[in-house]
């Protein structure tokens, strides 16, 4: 287990919370003074400079009960208050997104360039706020995070993303926006890219002085695997799924696939 996992759990979930709430605080038309003031209040808890010491100190992870709690503390240092229903619905949300996000990442560097995007999205998204001190604490976490993970090994890199996915392993909750961009099936199986790179089965060919005479394929039996099993979705990993401003994707068929209820983000 990694003891350098926390960092990179929290401050995704915490991207993917301002994410959810944006869109809520939109969805419901709260004047825009009032939905600035709340995620102004959000981003000053979260990236607070005790708590992000405390975050970045070696520890295994917390459970998901205490994880949940430190987010409901955090949503509710702002002028919002959500029932215990509608924080159980935000916390699942953030959860199925960043477990996505760590499944898909094909490349174990790709995990930093989530977190970056994150980081990127949120200060854009914030752009408009007269607040500096949220830009400097946003800039201060990206710096903490490229000092905890830019020096880490390949095997370091290998347990981290082992850890996060362990964490994220039994929890299936069927999210209506992944269902209807097809990155979820209706039986809550996340639709990962294929781990299948271009040049598997291609064999090249050299002359002596290196230079290529012959490239040809092969036929695999890992790659006789149907499409369907497989999706890329066009947005970055880290993108924001909830901006509305975006072009939403078009899912492959999967009617086979069990109907059941999806949890909606609103």
């Amino acid at each position: 287990m990694s003891l350098q996992a926390m960092p990179m759990l929290l401050v995704n979930l915490g991207c993917q919370m301002v994410y959810i709430l944006d869109q809520r605080l939109k969805a419901q038309s709260i004047p825009h003074d009032k939905a600035c003031r709340v995620l102004s209040d959000v981003m000053h808890t979260m990236f607070d400079a005790t708590f992000v010491e405390k975050m970045f100190a070696p520890q295994g992870l917390y459970s998901l009960t205490s994880t949940r709690k430190i987010f409901e503390r955090i949503v509710h240092s702002s002028i919002m208050r959500l029932s215990e229903q509608s924080m159980d619905k935000l916390f699942d949300l953030m959860i199925m997104g960043v477990k996505y996000q760590i499944y898909c990442a094909l490349r174990l560097e790709q995990m930093m360039e989530v977190t970056n995007l994150h980081l990127d999205t949120v200060r854009t998204m914030l752009s408009h706020l007269d607040d500096p001190v949220v830009f400097n604490l946003i800039e201060g976490v990206r710096a903490r995070m490229a000092r905890a993970y830019g020096s880490l090994s390949a095997g370091q890199l290998h347990m981290l993303r082992q850890t996060l996915q362990r964490y994220f392993l039994d929890k299936r909750i069927k999210v209506s926006l992944f269902l209807l961009e097809g990155i979820q099936s209706a039986s809550g199986r996340l639709i990962l890219p294929s781990p299948n790179a271009p040049s598997v089965g291609a064999v090249t060919y050299y002359r002596e002085d290196g230079s290529i005479t012959m490239t040809e394929r092969l036929q695999l039996k890992s790659q006789e695997v149907a499409s369907v099993e497989f999706f890329v979705h066009p947005e970055p990993l880290g993108a924001n799924l909830y901006d509305k401003a975006r072009t939403p994707a078009t899912p492959p068929d999967r009617s086979f696939d069990t109907q059941q209820k999806p949890a909606a983000p609103g």
